[in-house]
């Protein structure tokens, strides 16, 4: 059978023992969401590597906005990018969560740069805004984790995935994601280890992580400064949310002290 779901084609063609062809269904069940098994479907079978069946073939075709097809490149695992096996072993890693495996399905099919992900509408899948939302941001964070050390990332960088998480999720929802797929891929998951229990001290110190408090009003940054709201303001207010994201929380008078001193810069600049 052969889907076409916004630019994204899958062709799924299985062979069992004797030769013969048989159905492989990627299951979608309310919501979207993939099935309480490994998420796949085989003719006679539920998730797990099915009896009789030998391998499974996923062709797909990824195309950006000017159409061009993504080339077939190999996974880490060394699996063809839109194969079962570069889907299976990360379905089978993760735990049964909707979003984390319709993301490892769509990333074994190439979905995995923004653009990508821009491209591909997950409306069409009848996903739910919320489910929709958190595909695409573990879609879009995954590969800098993916292909870096993690055991390597900053409090900083911590602090800005924390933020990012959409409602109902969490910087360590994508580490489980990340943990999966390179556990999927045959790859080592050791630092993901070492920056989870970094991220839980974090968490500790700062327990407004995902939702930090800003360091000022609007107003109150508009008469500190002595200006009106307007393109300025909102500079100065995206300079103490990169500021936060930096440095942590800070008591009033050492932050404003910091921003009246970016801003008297700026001025000279």
């Amino acid at each position: 059978a052969e889907v076409e779901v916004a630019g994204v084609g899958v062709r799924a063609v299985a062979e069992s023992a004797e030769g013969e062809p048989a159905v492989v269904e990627f299951a979608g069940g309310a919501g979207g969401a993939l099935g309480e098994s490994a998420g796949v479907e085989f003719a006679g079978g539920a998730g797990g590597d099915p009896a009789g069946v030998e391998s499974v073939g996923v062709e797909s075709a990824v195309r950006d906005p000017a159409g061009v097809e993504s080339a077939e490149v190999e996974s880490a695992g060394g699996a063809p990018v839109g194969s079962w096996e570069s889907a299976a072993g990360s379905l089978r890693a993760l735990p049964a969560d909707a979003a984390m495996r319709w993301a490892a399905l769509l990333s074994s099919l190439g979905v995995d740069s923004a653009d990508q992900v821009d491209a591909v509408d997950l409306r069409a899948l009848k996903f739910s805004g919320e489910l929709a939302r958190a595909v695409s941001w573990l879609l879009r964070e995954a590969p800098e984790l993916l292909a870096g050390d993690l055991a390597a990332l900053a409090d900083r960088r911590l602090r800005e995935l924390a933020r990012s998480s959409p409602a109902g999720r969490t910087a360590e929802d994508l580490l489980t994601f990340v943990a999966g797929l390179r556990s999927g891929g045959g790859l080592a998951v050791d630092d993901v280890a070492v920056v989870s229990a970094q991220l839980a001290d974090l968490r500790e110190r700062e327990p407004d992580l995902d939702d930090p408090a800003p360091f000022f009003s609007g107003l109150g940054v508009a008469k500190m400064l002595g200006v009106e709201p307007g393109p300025e303001l909102g500079e100065a207010m995206d300079w103490l949310v990169d500021l936060r994201a930096a440095e942590g929380p800070l008591d009033a008078g050492d932050a404003a002290a910091r921003l009246r001193d970016w801003w008297a810069e700026r001025a000279v600049e």
